[in-house]
């Protein structure tokens, strides 16, 4: 999962300057008016909700704090699809537990969306 996370690099967008996809350690330093966590669930971020690791706290505060304007921190319920490639049902994933450090008067939660409410 995360692969979004994972990739590296700029995308120009029309009139409205730079996008940059990068990692936890590749946005250090960085700032920005609206910052995007992408893949925020259990078992990506954090791998092991039983057993986190400092590191993994730390990235997510890195990426919390690269933020001027507004955090979005987006889980999805499935990587791809619902279902494995033999057609068995794979449970969702939950959210990530580290939006349980940041306060609730800051979080506003979108609910679900799938792909058509996208047009």
């Amino acid at each position: 999962m995360l692969s979004l996370m994972r990739l590296v690099g700029q995308v120009s967008v029309a009139r409205t300057g730079i996008l940059l996809l990068t990692s936890y350690v590749g946005c250090k330093g960085l700032s920005a008016g609206h910052v995007f966590v992408v893949g925020a669930s259990n078992g990506d971020m954090p791998r092991d909700p039983n057993n986190i690791k400092d590191v993994e706290i730390s990235q997510f505060i890195v990426a919390l704090t690269r933020t001027r304007k507004q955090c979005h921190v987006i889980s999805d319920k499935w990587f791809m699809k619902p279902v494995d490639d033999r057609g068995k049902f794979v449970p969702p994933s939950e959210k990530t537990t580290f939006i349980s450090y940041i306060p609730p008067e800051l979080i506003e939660d979108k609910g679900n969306f799938k792909a058509g409410d996208f047009k």
